[in-house]
């Protein structure tokens, strides 16, 4: 279906609840113009001569065709011209465009302190969107300081404007107890209200409050509605948290699919839950094709080479034995060492054992001691129990030689 622009060249035949509506529908026909929803050649020109006569739709209009290359090539200085000229006009999306601009830095030199000024005037005027993207920028301390209080205040208001974001926002930090007291009932409220809306992170944080009857009274018919939901949308958590529940109940076609789609994402269960059931012989139920294989360890090496410690870690653990992926000893060792030597705990007791062994690599008790000792000094129990051994070891060997 073709797109008809709606263009009002005089306010004065119509009242303003009209013109509002107007102005409304042309905004909307505007953004989803596209190359192919044009059919009139002329139109650019039609529109730049009404924008240059400071028509402010025009120049809205104008400005997203530069933006999208419609009849003219892209051009984001050019776009951002025009919308900041309909800005002047008080046109509300042209403002927002500018406010996305400064922040991004698109047409025009980046200024996030411009951005977030902006962004708060058009928030002030009761826009939901631009509340969420203010209270985003107290949470994190970004461009402002960081105040907590005023993130509150800013979700709640677009929350309440039934932006889907600020109330799953809302909701974690009711649940978390960050910046207001924690209320489960406050966060299954908000988790509530967006996941009806197809928020999927929400869905899935839904289901785990009816499952630890967190704010609501545990119910497992509700549980499952929400995992479902989420797992059906590509939540990885509620992918591999529904498969295990299909599994239960034998429908193993269905679960295979979904824990395929999780271990894909990169859901480290999904994968380990894959291996197990090969391990147990069931490579009938559950195959791993070479393609979702690969693109385990792609994603995999892709976060370990961006220096998440985490991901060197588990990257490590695949390497060091023939499952998900092939073996591979030198890249095991390197992985988990490169992520205990960064300070993740994991890592630690694993490298601790891997030099004890000596399966992977030579065996080094200095470097065992080494690793154990720091994971120890965290606190963490294996770390203890890693150098309670050592320590006896070391000890054993000194009166053996007495």
């Amino acid at each position: 279906m073709k797109i008809i622009l709606i263009f009002i060249f005089s306010i004065g035949f119509v009242n303003a609840k009209q013109f509002l509506v107007d102005e409304n529908k042309h905004i909307s026909q505007t953004d989803s113009l596209s190359k192919d929803s044009i059919n009139n050649d002329g139109i650019f020109k039609q529109l730049e001569l009404l924008a240059k006569k400071g028509d402010a739709l025009s120049q809205y209009s104008i400005a997203k065709m530069y933006q999208k290359g419609i009849q003219t090539s892209i051009d984001n200085q050019r776009a951002f011209y025009w919308f900041n000229e309909a800005a002047k006009q008080n046109i509300l999306k042209a403002q927002i465009e500018v406010a996305k601009a400064l922040e991004t830095g698109r047409g025009v030199a980046k200024n996030l302190e411009k951005a977030i000024d902006l962004y708060r005037k058009i928030a002030r005027q009761g826009n939901a969107w631009a509340q969420y993207k203010l209270a985003k920028f107290y949470l994190k301390g970004k461009g402002v300081n960081k105040n907590i209080s005023q993130a509150i205040f800013w979700f709640k208001e677009s929350a309440k404007k039934g932006n889907v974001d600020a109330q799953y926002s809302l909701g974690l930090r009711f649940l978390k107890g960050n910046g207001v007291d924690k209320d489960y009932k406050k966060a299954v409220y908000w988790f509530e209200k967006a996941a009806k809306q197809g928020h999927i992170n929400a869905q899935y944080s839904l289901s785990l409050r009816y499952a630890l009857g967190q704010g609501v009274e545990k119910n497992l018919d509700k549980k499952m509605f929400w995992l479902k939901k989420a797992a059906q949308q590509g939540n990885k958590e509620s992918q591999y948290s529904y498969a295990l529940f299909l599994l239960e109940k034998g429908k193993l076609a269905e679960a295979k699919k979904l824990l395929k789609q999780s271990a894909k994402k990169g859901f480290l269960l999904a994968q380990k839950k894959l291996h197990s059931l090969l391990k147990k012989g069931e490579p009938k139920i559950i195959k791993i094709e070479e393609k979702v294989k690969n693109e385990i360890e792609r994603k995999l090496l892709q976060k370990a080479k961006n220096g998440d410690i985490e991901a060197q870690n588990n990257l490590g653990v695949l390497y060091s034995k023939n499952g998900l992926i092939k073996q591979n000893k030198e890249k095991a060792v390197f992985w988990i060492e490169k992520s205990a030597n960064a300070g993740f705990v994991e890592a630690l007791n694993n490298i601790a054992v891997i030099y004890i062994v000596g399966e992977l690599t030579k065996t080094d008790f200095k470097k065992a001691y080494k690793y154990a000792q720091e994971s120890a000094s965290k606190g963490n129990k294996k770390g203890k129990l890693l150098l309670k051994f050592l320590q006896e070891r070391e000890k054993g060997l000194k009166d053996y030689k007495k």
